[in-house]
């Protein structure tokens, strides 16, 4: 006996489309383990320039010590480095001349705020300590310390 098809499966109405998926959808470990399968620490620092949700979970300890176990051998690349003038209030910095060959860092370089454009106004800056892209900035004005990312 054959059965009837309900009135509803012959609407014309197509079903609803499923909603894209997105990187934004995806939970932190998830995106941990896209970017430990980057080849190299440069790769890792770009890609971690790209989204501040992806800088947060590459720059975690935990994240860290499993990229470099997973990566052994390979040193955290040296970028540049800070120096002062007389004339300027504030550090300078000159990119290392290596980085100019990699386009990785090449592209580090150009998308990380090194030369400490939001703090222009701060008065006279010293950099008091650097560890991994990050700095301690000293207000020679007010003898005040605060970090300050440069990824």
């Amino acid at each position: 006996m054959k059965r009837k098809a309900s009135p509803s499966s012959f609407s014309g109405d197509p079903p609803p489309a499923a909603s894209p998926t997105t990187v934004d959808s995806f939970c932190d470990d998830v995106i941990a383990e896209f970017l430990v399968r980057l080849p190299s620490v440069p790769s890792l620092a770009r890609a971690a320039c790209a989204v501040k949700r992806w800088r947060r979970v590459a720059s975690s300890p935990a994240f860290l010590r499993r990229f470099h176990a997973l990566h052994p051998g390979q040193a955290q690349p040296l970028l540049g480095h800070y120096y002062y003038t007389e004339c300027s209030s504030r550090p300078v910095f000159q990119p290392a001349q290596p980085t100019f060959s990699d386009p990785e860092l090449s592209a580090v370089v150009r998308h990380g705020d090194f030369f400490l454009t939001p703090v222009t106004s701060m008065g006279r800056l010293e950099v008091e300590d650097c560890h991994q892209g990050r700095l301690l900035l000293r207000n020679c004005d007010t003898n005040e310390s605060s970090p300050f990312s440069t990824l």
